[in-house]
């Protein structure tokens, strides 16, 4: 798997690169960072996937065709994706908190 420069997604602050992401998603969630992006169906694997798309597409301007491209994966996969965690924020608390901690932390580094 090839890796993913900062620069792909316009509007990253300095301090919140990619791999700044990824490594917070992969320690809220339990998982290596080197098999965040292994195409794999297991929960923890696939949160920490939508956690660090849905911060992309929201705070960056990232397009979901982008983010999909870079971690090859199809577009409508990320579209499902951003959309089934809009949809798990408003029944699932636990969730909602994990993701605000998560934001907070890289919005304020």
């Amino acid at each position: 798997m090839e890796t993913i420069n900062p620069y792909v997604f316009p509007g990253l602050p300095f301090t919140a690169t990619v791999k700044t992401i990824e490594t917070k998603a992969c320690r809220i969630f339990k998982v290596p960072v080197n098999k965040l992006w292994m195409k794999t169906r297991k929960r923890p694997y696939v949160q920490a996937r939508w956690f660090v798309s849905y911060f992309l597409y929201r705070h960056n301007d990232c397009s979901q065709s982008s983010i999909a491209h870079a971690h090859s994966f199809k577009p409508c996969t990320m579209n499902y994706a951003i959309k089934q965690l809009e949809i798990l924020f408003e029944t699932d608390r636990d969730l909602k908190k994990k993701y605000e901690l998560f934001e907070d932390g890289l919005l304020t580094n």
